[in-house]
């Protein structure tokens, strides 16, 4: 111990010289070794910018698996690109400018319905996403936009999809799109009638779950009618010419909407649980379940089976 000490006391400014470069180099590799990697975190950060740069178009559809040109996928890219920037920036205006006026009409009359019920709900906070082409046609593009959590801008882990639109860019909409999973609006204008009554199937809207029609009924006698009992699922459908059918979904309307008074014209909206695809061309919708005289059959329901069919051709 007096050995140790007495090196002590003749060489200690030599030996804290060497332990405070000891200590020094220690902190200078440390040092170092968080520069290198802050330098690698950046090197990321910009390769995986460049990546989302250099990424291809989405010109390839994954449901039809045709093919768009790069010239149409960037045009639509643009439009979709320019559309959620505007939505993740709080410009509702400019965003709402966007859309179709049918999309508009059937879905957002004012802008103030488009802020609440689809900006708020998505962009609640600032959003990064991804745009993949679902549907292509010679009409129409049809994307899969998928948001997620923009980790830079809130500070939380990406877990996954948060929200996914099916945005649609309709080539005779000049660079206008339809949002809300809401793809097209086609006009039909077909009828049929008989003594009694007459139905009108106005146009149809097409949502990618779903397709909605608009329907004018007249009924022609003095008697008060339902539409549908709502005893089965099947008995109001459309008919696909492959032979498919498609249920109408009635709970959307109440027992009271189905009556149709005596003398009377009116107008409905009815959803028919179709899904949109390119496959299937509707050629009818058809109604089974006619009740002609509602007075009647209210006194006697299980007993009541006079129905009316009636098929208008589309």
């Amino acid at each position: 111990m007096n050995r140790i000490i007495r090196l002590w006391n003749k060489n200690r400014k030599q030996i804290i010289i060497i332990g405070l470069a000891v200590v020094f180099f220690i902190i200078l590799i440390q040092v170092l070794n968080t520069i290198i990697k802050t330098k690698k975190e950046e090197t990321n950060i910009i390769d995986t910018n460049n990546i989302e740069i250099k990424e291809e178009l989405p010109t390839k559809s994954i449901i039809s698996g045709t093919n768009t040109t790069e010239k149409i996928a960037k045009d639509n890219t643009q439009i979709i690109n320019s559309f959620i920037e505007n939505c993740n920036n709080g410009n509702i205006e400019k965003a709402y400018e966007v859309l179709t006026d049918k999309c508009k009409e059937v879905l957002f009359p004012t802008k103030e319905i488009f802020k609440t019920n689809y900006v708020d709900i998505i962009f609640g906070e600032k959003r990064i996403y991804n745009i993949k082409n679902w549907i292509s046609t010679s009409k129409a593009n049809t994307y899969l936009v998928e948001y997620f959590s923009d980790v830079m801008s809130t500070g939380k882990v990406q877990e996954g999809i948060d929200f996914q639109d099916y945005i649609t860019v309709n080539y005779n909409d000049d660079g206008k799109i339809n949002i809300n999973s809401f793809i097209s609006y086609e006009e039909i204008n077909k009828s049929n009638e008989n003594d009694k009554i007459k139905i009108t199937v106005i146009g149809k809207e097409i949502y990618k779950g779903y397709e909605q029609y608009e329907i004018q009924i007249q009924n022609k006698t003095e008697k008060e009618m339902l539409l549908d009992t709502k005893s089965t699922s099947t008995s109001t459908y459309i008919k696909g010419k492959n032979g498919t059918t498609y249920g109408a979904i009635l709970g959307d309307l109440s027992d009271i909407q189905l009556i149709l008074d005596e003398d009377s014209i009116i107008n409905h909206k009815i959803k028919f649980n179709k899904t949109y695809n390119l496959s299937t061309t509707i050629e009818s919708m058809n109604f089974t379940d006619i009740v002609e005289d509602y007075e009647v059959y209210t006194q006697n329901e299980n007993n009541y089976d006079d129905r009316m069919n009636i098929q208008v051709e589309l």
